[in-house]
């Protein structure tokens, strides 16, 4: 059972881990909405996170709460968590208003992939500075640092390649370069992505790059 904190150190709710592994049953359960709490205005670990932001220059944003619990034991004071959902616009801007830059590090599965791919595109739109370290297949950050130790946990993170790097690469991935279908659905995916850059140079650039990349024309 996790207490979930306000910026200002009050307890507001509770976040209760299910211990039990029947996939019939969520995750996580959390404490019902309230005036004082809102499940998605609120960033689990941010309280004790903030102070090192600054510090470190950075937020770590990872997926549960016992992720966070373990990189603050590493030493990773920076590290918070959504409550069991997708990133809300309301998220993001407490982000973009108290760290420099975020870096993703999110579970090593598709489920992992997928929900990096949709948050750096909420990031990158509110125009949060983002990056992302990928963890090797099977490896969540809790499993990781354990296993590995916090040294190699902060070589991933020094290693985290810029958001909209990181999506096209995903698409390539992804994509076979001899289906002219798979090409065009790769082209309405990062249109999505690419059309959130703010910066005109900076665009113009990445559509050259991923035009070069699935060979069409700009």
């Amino acid at each position: 059972m996790c207490p979930i904190h306000v910026p200002g150190g009050d307890v507001v709710a509770f976040s209760g881990r299910l211990l039990s592994d029947k996939d019939s049953e969520p995750k996580y359960i959390n404490s019902s909405g309230s005036t004082l709490y809102t499940k998605g205005h609120v960033l689990f670990g941010l309280f004790a996170a903030r102070p090192a932001f600054r510090q470190k220059g950075r937020a770590i944003l990872v997926e549960g709460n016992f992720d966070v619990l373990a990189l603050h034991q590493a030493g990773f004071a920076e590290t918070v968590a959504p409550l069991g959902t997708a990133l809300t616009d309301k998220q993001v801007q407490t982000l973009r208003l108290v760290a420099p830059q975020v870096i993703l590090c999110l579970d090593g599965d598709a489920a992992g992939k997928k929900a990096a791919l949709h948050h750096l595109t909420t990031l990158v739109a509110a125009g949060v500075k983002t990056r992302v370290a990928p963890l090797p297949s099977g490896e969540d950050p809790d499993s990781f640092v354990h296993t590995h130790g916090p040294e190699a946990f902060e070589a991933l993170l020094q290693k985290a390649q810029p958001a909209v790097e990181y999506f096209i690469h995903e698409v390539w991935v992804r994509t076979d370069p001899r289906s002219a279908d798979e090409r065009a659905e790769a082209i309405k995916e990062a249109a999505v992505l690419l059309a959130k850059v703010g910066d005109a140079a900076r665009r113009e650039l990445l559509v050259a790059e991923f035009a070069r990349a699935l060979d069409v024309p700009l």
